[in-house]
């Protein structure tokens, strides 16, 4: 496996983390922050680059700074682990360059999962550069065939028949093949005696022919196509992606078709595997790592999008803050795994209560769950949040320590944005939801209270 920096400062706070990827196979460095950690950087090409803030916030920024403006690190993925919860800080990282942001503490299984696909990430951006460049090869190599076309027949023919791209020429007025060179035929799977004097159709080349008819379409039109991206079918059934160039010409009087195309398959597969691999990216970076429903980060671009959306169209919009009662004591009694397992529970009896494709709930921090209700009228709000509180009390988790009943309980506090509301932001909107969570709580706990 490659090697992965880890700039720690003097702290040793990311020991435990170097330790874990060591196990996993890779050649762990570890720097301080006053080692020439770029002109090495550049030297070793790291596979990923991880640091804290124990340097300072400033010199960490500096760091990133320099490894994105080097032409030869700027690809390298670079993440920080910091303790801050500071939203400002965590988007003024990620917008100076940071690929990923991950806030402590973590468990080093969800850092590890992160890293790998951080890593995979990374193997099949570089296969798709290489991809790129051996296109843009072939497509050179293609266009200065085409040109020696123009000289004389001998070069034409030599040119045609040692071209690494498929190429044929085909009679424009049936399609007929007359010829071909070998690299067609290998690409296919035919022989040139199974080609000539059959066009495409009548091989059953074409996976869809209303590619081949806009195809034609343009040829009529314009005489001439370059880089038309279609499906073909081999002889022994395998379909391939491909883009096509393809120019009218004239031979012993007669108007044929010269094409020339080149096997996208490779690249494509590799675009699709990098596009899934960007997806479960952003899906865990919406996520919270223990309850698995969306997490502080997809909730400030939730209530953003909704709270405007509701002010724009007119329409009302919930919130509430929810607040285990006694969690720590709960977490003092049973211990924290079992505290982690009650928040998980929780989770879950929010997901199951929260049905409409609308509803949002995410884990605010700690012990704190927020839920957005985009579009329901008060009335339907206040019942649908009951129906959250009744589901809790129905759950009847154990809480031998609680001071308000012997089941964990919840405190609610909402705030119903109507089209008249003076509320505008994000903030007035949860402060207005937190002082009605605090006189659930001064009340006794376990209560919905509306602002």
């Amino acid at each position: 496996m490659g090697c992965i920096f880890v700039i720690d400062g003097n702290t040793g706070g990311l020991a435990s983390v170097a330790q874990a990827l060591g196990q996993e196979g890779y050649c762990i460095q570890t720097f301080a922050g006053d080692d020439d950690i770029l002109t090495k950087a550049i030297a070793k090409l790291p596979e990923l680059i991880l640091c804290n803030t124990s340097i300072s916030v400033v010199q960490t920024y500096q760091l990133c700074f320099a490894f994105k403006s080097h032409a030869v690190t700027r690809h390298i993925p670079l993440i920080l682990i910091d303790q801050a919860l500071d939203i400002q800080r965590r988007t003024k990282a990620l917008e100076l360059g940071f690929d990923d942001y991950i806030a402590e503490p973590c468990v080093n299984f969800e850092l590890l999962m992160r890293f790998r696909i951080h890593l995979r990430t990374q193997a099949l951006n570089r296969r798709l550069i290489e991809q790129e460049e051996f296109l843009q090869g072939e497509i050179f190599r293609r266009q200065l065939a085409e040109e020696r076309l123009k000289l004389a027949e001998e070069k034409f023919g030599k040119a045609f028949y040692s071209s690494p791209n498929p190429s044929t020429i085909t009679l424009l007025s049936d399609g007929r093949h007359i010829e071909v060179n070998d690299s067609f035929c290998q690409v296919t799977g035919y022989t040139t005696g199974e080609i000539i004097g059959k066009n495409a159709v009548e091989l059953n080349l074409w996976v869809n022919l209303a590619d081949r008819d806009r195809l034609f379409d343009l040829i009529r039109r314009d005489r001439r196509v370059k880089n038309h991206e279609f499906e073909f079918r081999t002889k022994h059934g395998t379909i391939h992606t491909a883009i096509l160039s393809c120019e009218i010409i004239w031979i012993n009087g007669e108007e044929c078709l010269l094409s020339l195309s080149n096997d996208i398959t490779d690249r494509k597969r590799v675009e699709s595997q990098l596009q899934h691999a960007n997806s479960a990216l952003k899906r865990l970076a919406d996520l919270d790592g223990l309850t698995q429903i969306a997490n502080r980060r997809r909730f400030d671009t939730y209530l953003k999008y909704h709270l405007a959306e509701a002010r724009k169209k007119g329409k009302y919009l919930s919130m509430f803050l929810c607040d285990v009662d006694h969690f720590k004591a709960y977490n003092d009694y049973y211990g924290h795994v079992a505290g982690d397992n009650c928040l998980v529970k929780l989770a879950n009896i929010f997901r199951q209560t929260l049905t409409d494709s609308t509803d949002f709930v995410a884990r605010y921090g700690g012990e704190e769950f927020a839920i957005i209700l985009p579009g329901r009228s008060p009335d339907a709000a206040a019942l649908k949040i009951q129906q959250v509180w009744q589901a809790i009390q129905e759950a009847a988790i154990p809480h031998a320590r609680s001071q308000t009943a012997d089941h964990v309980t919840v405190s609610f506090g909402g705030y119903i944005v109507m089209p008249e509301s003076s509320v505008t932001t994000p903030r007035q909107l949860i402060g207005k939801a937190d002082e009605a969570l605090y006189r659930a709580k001064y009340q006794g706990r376990n209560q919905v209270v509306f602002a």
